[in-house]
């Protein structure tokens, strides 16, 4: 079984994090580790197909997306996207608080009662009716808006463009249903968040499993459930994927990186590192994703 671990937005500490992955015959720019493998993320994900045929898979469903059609991808969800040979789409990725305005917002409330309500995973847009196909519309205009990148207007005719696709889906939706987790996603919640909060520490299985306030065998047991995966792999996974984006968006040397994300000194990091990303971190450091 493959691993699934957080793919963290490369712009998230910027001003305007808001990141486009543009996959050409499955090789994306910018590079992450974390693309050709099961993953989630906290922001809304929009993919958008411009040649050849794009499928989405999570652990419950399969999408197949073409030319001219997109999808939403809800926050928290574990999937990949696998494009065709000689495929070509982008995703546009962005933290949910783009589409809501402010805090407090009755937008905020709107986008997250949809989030949590509406029982698919994916919300594909396929064409088949006017107002997916105004959605796709407006997922060409996001993709045109690439050419002008850098201009003064760029963020704003984003922002416009992300709260009129938004606006579109909550006007066409069908009749939301309440969709309640179960305890193992409650329990996943607490333990994946004490690892983002303490992954730079030296963590035990114990310690993950009192986040939950559960034994060691029924933490072992969600995190195969939901993730397949072990507990301390998913930290493993976790923690590379942090050393991934300090190797490119800082100058530490690769000792310091390992012995903040906890991996201690000596070969082992360069080992998984190597093993998860096919390069070595210096090598990605070189090549590396590029924002």
């Amino acid at each position: 079984m493959p691993n699934y671990i957080n793919s963290v937005n490369l712009r998230e500490n910027s001003d305007f994090p808001y990141l486009v992955l543009d996959v050409v015959d499955r090789h994306p720019t910018p590079r992450n580790p974390g693309f050709h493998v099961f993953h989630w993320h906290h922001d809304l994900q929009l993919p958008y197909v411009l040649v050849g045929r794009v499928r989405v898979q999570t652990l419950v469903e399969t999408v197949t997306l073409t030319a001219g059609q997109g999808c939403l991808i809800k926050p928290e969800v574990i999937h990949r996207i696998e494009g065709a040979p000689e495929s070509h789409y982008r995703s546009f990725v962005s933290p949910v608080t783009m589409v809501t305005f402010y805090p407090g917002s009755p937008a905020k409330r709107l986008v997250a009662e949809t989030l949590t309500t509406t029982e698919r995973s994916i919300l594909p847009f396929l064409n088949d009716q006017d107002w997916t196909k105004k959605v796709n519309g407006l997922l060409r205009g996001l993709n045109e808006l690439e050419q002008s990148k850098g201009a003064p207007l760029y963020p704003y005719q984003v922002l416009t463009a992300l709260t009129q696709l938004w606006l579109v889906i909550e006007e066409h939706l069908p009749t939301k249903k309440l969709v309640k987790p179960t305890i193992a996603q409650l329990r996943m919640r607490q333990m994946l968040a004490f690892i983002d909060d303490h992954y730079q520490e030296r963590l035990t299985l114990t310690e993950i499993a009192h986040a939950a306030h559960v034994g060691r065998s029924e933490c072992s047991r969600c995190f195969q459930k939901t993730l397949a995966t072990s507990p301390i792999r998913y930290l493993q996974e976790y923690r590379l994927e942090k050393a991934a984006k300090l190797l490119t968006t800082t100058p530490l040397p690769i000792s310091v990186i390992a012995n903040q994300v906890s991996f201690g000194a000596g070969p082992f990091f360069s080992q998984c590192f190597k093993r998860r990303t096919r390069v070595t971190p210096r090598q990605y450091r070189e090549r590396g994703p590029k924002v």
